[in-house]
């Protein structure tokens, strides 16, 4: 599965803790040329490499676009 990009933190650490994350967290700020493309919309999360998130995440409608 393609990486979850993300500055989500917190919501993806309690998704992972509970075993409901399936991929893995980036950090954008950690590489320039994601920071370049992606820093106007951090928090971003991509689901099947597709962007389901930006700005903000929201936990039940991150597990129902993980579901479908």
């Amino acid at each position: 599965m393609p990486p979850l990009r993300t500055g989500q933190g917190e919501p993806l650490q309690a998704l992972a803790s509970r075993g409901l994350l399936p991929g893995r967290e980036i950090d954008v700020d950690g590489d320039f040329e994601l920071r370049r493309q992606y820093n106007d919309e951090v928090p971003v999360v991509f689901i099947d490499g597709r962007k389901a998130f930006k700005y903000r995440m929201d936990e039940r409608e991150f597990l129902r676009k993980l579901a479908s």
